[in-house]
């Protein structure tokens, strides 16, 4: 009990579908491709899709090497793939303190498919849950997160999405 008649306890249950989002700026990081699609493999999650807004070689080899569908780089096979996802996984370095552009972009993104008459982005994502894990280099001081965890804690909410957690893991290294 955590508070006098409060249980908490902890549920593993694979997924039965995610969407990945691998940024694709001037630095493609394959590393969220692997970050995500690694632990959904192993979880047990049935369909994985991946998208990114422009493919990179890097990122299509490491999808390739997954065994993974290659991503394609449309806006409209990142809104499909967003759509068709039950749950949200988003892999993001702690980047000063707050969103990385590309995060930023997607999101960005979303705003602007709320805008599509017919669309009706925001029911459609309602219900979904969103996670994220979070890689930093900074071990003593991981609530430097909070404001990329809670910006992601704060769309879920507005989307009326369920808020699936965090994750916040220490890479080592410095700064």
């Amino acid at each position: 009990e955590v508070l006098p008649g409060i249980r908490a306890s902890r549920r593993w249950q694979p997924l039965d579908s995610v969407g990945i989002y691998v940024p694709g700026g001037r630095a493609p990081l394959a590393s969220s491709l692997v970050m995500t699609a690694v632990p959904a493999r192993v979880a047990g999650v049935g369909r994985i899709a991946v998208a990114t807004p422009r493919p990179h070689p890097g990122v299509l080899a490491t999808a390739r090497e997954l065994g993974y569908p290659e991503p394609e780089g449309d806006l409209g096979r990142a809104l499909k793939d967003t759509l068709w996802a039950t749950d949200l996984l988003v892999a993001a370095p702690l980047y000063w303190y707050s969103l990385p552009a590309p995060l930023k972009l997607y999101l960005d993104h979303w705003s602007a498919f709320m805008r599509v008459p017919g669309l009706d982005f925001k029911p459609q994502m309602a219900g979904k849950a969103l996670y994220v894990l979070c890689a930093t280099s900074s071990g003593e001081e991981p609530h430097l997160a909070a404001p990329l965890v809670d910006s992601l804690r704060f769309s879920a909410d507005y989307m009326k999405m369920r808020w699936g957690g965090r994750a916040v893991i220490h890479l080592g290294g410095g700064g």
